[in-house]
């Protein structure tokens, strides 16, 4: 599947992959830390139609069918397309679905073996964003990733302390204390934090 990626992103920069699969990337394409997160699907973010339009049909010329942005092929699993145009609503945008939320992903990106993922930690907080709205299924990928890098957990607090938006932070505070339901320690940091977000508000 990852060559299919690198098509996609062959002569420029068409598609950032996202979700337990970015991490799969990174992880597994160095020699240190490897380790591989199950999951047969692939979810890739463009920034525009323009763009979803293109890898849609690189997809199709490989092999792929498709129903609406979901892409199949026997061998290689499944992607999804998915856009994170600024310049539109959150919603259907000629077939693809758009979330603008996800642009910090795009924005982000750096190429790591011919693939485009985005910064680690940006796709962290975006879990923690939104792991609450898809039950929680988000946080076993976020506990392993600081498990992998225990020694980021502190800084990313720190960071995540440091986010200008009230309402996003709490938000990551509260799935990031769900997260380490086993560790008191990183709780009552966590803790401290929201009591100063809670009182302020």
């Amino acid at each position: 599947m990852f060559e299919i990626l690198k098509i996609l992103n062959e002569n420029e920069d068409r598609c950032v992959l996202i979700g337990r699969n970015s991490l799969n990337y990174i992880y597994s394409s160095g020699n240190t830390k490897k380790m591989m997160f199950a999951t047969a699907d692939f979810d890739v973010l463009c920034p525009n139609v323009s763009a979803a339009r293109e890898c849609a049909e690189i997809l199709r010329q490989k092999g792929f069918s498709n129903i609406g942005a979901t892409f199949q092929d026997g061998k290689n699993g499944e992607i999804d397309i998915l856009i994170a145009d600024p310049r539109h609503p959150e919603g259907v945008l000629d077939d693809y679905y758009n979330l603008p939320p996800l642009w910090p992903l795009w924005e982000t990106r750096i190429r790591v073996n011919g693939v485009n993922v985005p910064d680690k930690e940006i796709l962290i907080m975006n879990k923690l964003l939104y792991a609450r709205e898809n039950e929680g299924k988000d946080f076993e990928t976020v506990r392993i990733f600081f498990a992998l890098e225990p020694e980021r957990i502190i800084p990313f607090i720190e960071k995540i302390e440091n986010h200008p938006s009230a309402e996003e932070k709490e938000a990551m505070l509260f799935s990031l204390y769900a997260c380490f339901e086993n560790d008191e320690e990183i709780r009552l940091r966590i803790e401290e934090i929201l009591k100063e977000i809670l009182s302020s508000n």
